[in-house]
């Protein structure tokens, strides 16, 4: 049996408040000018802060499970029988094949430039620099351009 009602800080709350009031004539009506019923990510151009924002907190992400699992395994090493210290991983990364070693390392430099320089950037806007929109838009532009420079660095030098 479904409840129609429920409580909700003390008061009683109809379902039906919560779920969708179009009517079958409102969605014909849109389906016929060719919109969607309500807006989505399709409808709209995400604004170029929130792409940035989503990019540093994936970037995050990625240096944090890696740092885990490296500590893990060197941590957890003996206790699983196999035994990994800095000059045996040196020794394994410098085995591997050019066409693996440097787009890995291509890849986590981007990630550590990226987060770095992006971080710098928010945490002047922290402090109340760059929060015009022309000014956000250069320093993404910015951003971009020295997380370039510093990951090609870190590749190759």
């Amino acid at each position: 049996m479904l409840l129609d009602t429920t409580r909700c800080f003390g008061q009683t709350i109809g379902l039906n408040s919560f779920r969708s009031v179009t009517t079958q004539a409102e969605k014909a009506k849109h389906a016929k000018l060719n919109r969607p019923v309500s807006p989505h990510f399709g409808a709209f151009k995400p604004p170029t802060s929130m792409i940035y924002s989503g990019g540093n907190r994936i970037s995050a992400l990625i240096l944090s499970f890696t740092g885990l699992a490296g500590t893990a395994l060197l941590g957890l090493g003996s206790t699983i029988g196999y035994y990994v210290d800095a000059p045996t991983a040196a020794s394994v990364a410098a085995a591997l094949p050019a066409l693996i070693f440097y787009p890995a390392k291509l890849f986590f430099s981007s990630v550590f430039s990226y987060h770095t320089v992006e971080g710098v950037r928010r945490l002047l806007w922290r402090t109340g620099f760059l929060l015009s929109p022309q000014q956000m838009r250069t320093s993404g532009y910015v951003v971009l351009g020295l997380v370039a420079t510093l990951a090609s660095y870190l590749t190759f030098f």
